[in-house]
């Protein structure tokens, strides 16, 4: 098997500094020098990254970009991704969000000077991840149910069923 490498291992990933205390309070593990806390029944996310990764597939999917940097929204630095070294799923999905952000990938003369810039695609899916923790705050705080974890996953499943439904009529026509 052939192993991917990481490009983004020397990158850091960032948070809406609005939104670092929710990230922490959603994630086991805390990320840099804090050693976090044991995954309880209402922690939905083992690690930041995590909550992180998340937050930019749900931005790319409301197709709600943010961009970020000097004058924008105030980002906080969480850590290296680095801890994405045995995650290539996750590689993947960013390098596949990057490409997908500058346009039609049939359409991008190149792609890989899309993903050439391994900083360039964490601001872009950082610009992503601004909306998807707004969506996540929502998601946790809406519900019947006092447990963040039941609200969010109930929130996922009612925000894609519809969308599971739709590619099942898809494929029976």
């Amino acid at each position: 098997m052939v192993q991917m490498v990481n490009p983004f291992q020397s990158q850091q990933f960032h948070v809406p500094a609005a939104r670092h205390d929710l990230v922490r309070m959603l994630s086991a593990q805390q990320g840099g020098d804090d050693p976090g806390r044991v995954a309880g029944a209402d922690i939905p996310f083992p690690r930041m990254v995590d909550a992180w990764l998340l937050a930019v597939a749900m931005g790319r999917a409301d197709r709600s970009f943010t961009r970020v940097g000097p004058g924008g929204i105030e980002l906080k630095v969480v850590t290296a991704l680095n801890v994405l070294n045995s995650n290539p799923g996750a590689v993947s999905f960013l390098m596949h969000t990057a490409v997908a952000h500058e346009g039609d990938a049939y359409a991008v003369q190149d792609p890989a000077k899309v993903i050439a810039d391994p900083a360039k695609v964490i601001a872009i899916a950082d610009g992503y991840a601004v909306s998807g923790f707004e969506s996540l705050a929502e998601m946790i705080s809406t519900g019947a149910s006092g447990s963040r974890v039941l609200n969010l996953s109930r929130a996922l499943r009612d925000r894609y069923e519809a969308v599971s439904a739709a590619v099942v009529t898809l494929n029976t026509v």
